[in-house]
């Protein structure tokens, strides 16, 4: 528990760094491995990604990774912030080296089907509980209320999914990993069901491999 506590507080100031850093000094920072160039030449394909990520490693500096160190296009879902010049503050850093973030709306935001259209990646912060409005899938013993938004749009444009992560190493920099989910075979509620607990899957197994 120490050390989860420990990581947040560095987290908060990475967050802060990566965003004031030069993109050269940022970009010496990641380490690309497991699964990257097939992530790569899925989004060259120019048919859009869907990206799925957990709260787990610096899901900050895996869009920096994205953007930078990939040189492609990332939009993302991101909540607005009840304060407007914290959400101005996170925005500008989140934003600086050219991702887009967009606030969501439930499960039919036509911006983010529009960047997948466009052949861009759409990312997914998605392993908060997702209360009675959720999926209920297997994660680590327990059954999880999990939010069903990747599952839906991976369904609807049938573009082509990854997990990924970027995770601390013991020098600084960051390993930046990619698993491929394959497709949501329709927006039925099986196949989301099913695209759903494959990725919350990948997410544990990462959990115990990266704990």
């Amino acid at each position: 528990a120490r050390e989860a506590y420990r990581f947040t507080a560095r987290a908060a100031f990475e967050f802060i760094r990566g965003g004031t850093d030069d993109p050269q000094s940022l970009k010496a920072r990641f380490v690309f491995g497991h699964g990257v160039e097939e992530f790569r030449a899925a989004a060259r394909e120019g048919k859009g990604v869907i990206l799925v990520v957990g709260h787990l490693g610096n899901w900050e500096y895996l869009a920096h990774a994205i953007v930078l160190g990939l040189e492609l296009k990332l939009n993302a879902f991101a909540a607005v912030q009840a304060n407007e010049i914290a959400d101005r503050m996170i925005t500008k850093l989140r934003t600086r080296f050219g991702a887009k973030f967009i606030a969501p709306r439930m499960n039919n935001s036509p911006d983010m089907v529009r960047a997948v259209r466009r052949g861009e990646i759409a990312g997914f912060v998605a392993d908060q509980n997702a209360g009675s409005r959720g999926l209920f899938v297997p994660f680590m013993g327990q059954v999880a209320s999990t939010h069903h938004g990747p599952a839906v749009y991976a369904g609807l444009t049938q573009a082509p999914a990854f997990f990924g992560i970027a995770i601390e190493l013991p020098d600084g920099r960051y390993k930046i990993e990619f698993t491929p989910l394959g497709k949501c075979a329709s927006r039925e509620e099986k196949d989301v069901l099913a695209f759903t607990a494959n990725w919350v899957r990948v997410l544990e197994g990462n959990v115990r491999k990266y704990p």
